[in-house]
């Protein structure tokens, strides 16, 4: 996701703005969250992860993205 990531600081006359402008396709997925879908393996007979520091596996799953809302507006 990185190499999609990029970066720029602007000054705008009375302070500085940032901006995070990101193109990968993930991204609103990520912020805005996702409702619950099934997953499957692609290419094996499990998918393989961790809950609670336990590895486990599962046929599918059916997972729900939380929003990441880290991109706020800083203060006036």
């Amino acid at each position: 996701m990185k190499d999609h990531i990029t970066t720029c600081l602007e000054d705008i006359g009375w302070g500085l703005a940032a901006y995070v402008i990101s193109e990968h396709p993930a991204t609103r997925n990520v912020i805005l969250g996702t409702r619950p879908h099934v997953s499957r393996p692609r290419r094996a007979r499990a998918l393989r992860f961790e809950v609670g520091g336990r590895v486990v596996h599962a046929a599918y799953v059916h997972p729900r993205q939380q929003a990441e809302r880290f991109s706020r507006q800083g203060p006036a």
